[in-house]
């Protein structure tokens, strides 16, 4: 499971694919996306998750657990015995003791048998779910966006396996329920890439590194994240929303009104709804009585086998077929084997040849042989084409335009001792060979493929 957040300007309501001068200052709703992508071994194997907020709940890790316990409440009965979560290596929303003891809980708890976090280090490339976040940016860039509900349904069309949208109202402060668990302050665990939990003696283990190929730490008695275990049955208390982070009195101020003709007059309504919608988020619900956690460990839950559903025989074959030379230019060229009816020793100093070189879009090549030694032939090539004329290639050494020659292996000659024509071409019948000649290495390579 990969989590992450997605650049919030990209998603502000109303959105219009075309600014304007008269809008562009304009009251908009921020609307803030996390997304998750889950990959399981079931025959869909990818998940594709966003959650949604408008800043009225903090963006801390009470956000990242909500979203890792919901995307596996989704699942809870397909769930595997082991947990491998990526994260952004951002301390205030993921690396933080809260974030971490909540991982070494789901082991206590036995959820999972293991669970491996691994953070992504500072300047990292981009993972698979940025390349979600690509598809839902372009999705919205060339349309007009105006309430949460068109978010909503361009967003989940936007990618394959179609986004599944859920709207973040209040948040459980797990943190505050953790915090008289925690076996201690966390000092030092910023460096740490990888961090592993598992089974302990009392509670779950925790070892970390740096980087993948390194030793787990410590060595010998491993780290506890908590001293004791909190009771499902007390659940947390919601987070206080802040409308304040919202600018609701500007919002309701611009909010239809002010966009004029911009926005239809029945997503006006729509829209204006929503601003309200948003005003009645700092009446809190009533305290829950069950939660997420507690649903996930009652939960009869049938974890996968470990043997792939998938058919593996054509990953394998591919895995196990043989490597073709890395070639740059004309270096570390091996081209193909190809039967000839002529025995090799036949071709002389002087003769024209077709030479088979990987790179199948520049046929014909043609040259003239200069020396055979071995199971090598010096080529000096022309230049052509199939129909056309036929001159020597030079390339400049120094300030001298001297031929271009090359070595090829002597099995890349495929016909040779013929000649060209009076206007330096290839005859019909040497073409018509020679493309059949081409023609039948392209058919081996495919059956060996």
């Amino acid at each position: 499971m990969i989590v992450d957040g997605m650049d919030q300007s990209k998603t502000d309501l109303p959105h219009f694919a075309q600014s304007d001068k008269d809008t562009k200052h304009l009251a908009k709703i921020t609307t803030h996306i996390t997304g998750v992508l889950l990959h399981t071994r079931s025959p869909h194997n990818k998940y594709a998750y966003v959650y949604t907020d408008v800043k009225q709940i903090p963006h801390d890790s009470n956000l990242t657990i909500h979203c890792i316990l919901a995307t596996l409440m989704k699942h809870r009965d397909i769930l595997g015995r082991e947990l491998f979560l990526q994260l952004d290596n951002c301390f205030r929303e993921n690396k933080n003791r809260y974030v971490l003891s909540f991982c070494a809980l789901l082991v206590d708890l036995q959820i999972f048998q293991k669970v491996t976090v691994h953070f992504l280090p500072v300047g990292h490339t981009h993972e698979d779910v940025d390349q979600m976040f690509s598809c839902v940016a372009k999705a919205l860039q060339k349309r007009n966006i105006y309430t949460y509900e068109d978010l909503r349904s361009f967003v989940k069309a936007s990618y394959t396996p179609a986004i599944d949208v859920e709207e973040v109202r209040y948040l459980l402060d797990v943190k505050e329920w953790l915090k008289p668990h925690l076996a201690g302050n966390f000092a030092h665990h910023s460096k740490p890439l990888w961090f592993e939990f598992t089974p302990g003696d009392n509670h779950a283990a925790m070892r970390y590194k740096m980087w993948h190929n390194d030793p787990w730490k410590p060595e010998g008695d491993a780290l506890f994240c908590l001293k004791s275990l909190p009771s499902l049955h007390h659940c947390p208390l919601w987070v206080e929303p802040c409308l304040e982070r919202v600018d609701l009195p500007w919002l309701q101020k611009d909010i239809p009104s002010k966009y004029g003709d911009r926005i239809p007059p029945a997503k006006k309504e729509e829209l204006r709804m929503f601003v309200d919608a948003i005003g009645n988020l700092d009446e809190l619900p009533v305290p829950v009585s069950s939660w997420a956690l507690l649903e996930l460990v009652t939960w009869e839950i049938r974890h996968q086998e470990e043997e792939p559903t998938q058919d593996l025989e054509p990953l394998r074959a591919r895995i196990q077929a043989e490597c073709r030379p890395v070639t740059i230019g004309s270096q570390g060229r091996i081209q193909h084997d190809a039967v000839q009816e002529a025995d090799y020793s036949s071709i002389e100093v002087g003769h024209h040849a077709a030479v088979n070189l990987i790179d199948s879009t520049k046929r014909p090549y043609l040259g003239k042989v200069l020396a055979c030694d071995g199971d090598q032939v010096t080529i000096a090539w022309m230049k052509g084409s199939w129909s056309g004329e036929w001159k020597e290639w030079l390339c400049k050494r120094g300030k001298n335009m001297v031929p271009y020659t090359t070595t090829v292996p002597l099995q890349s000659v495929i016909l040779w001792g013929f000649p060209l024509t009076g206007r330096n071409r290839l005859p019909k019948k040497v073409a018509v060979d020679l493309k059949e000649r081409y023609s039948k290495i392209d058919e081996d390579d495919e059956l060996n493929e």
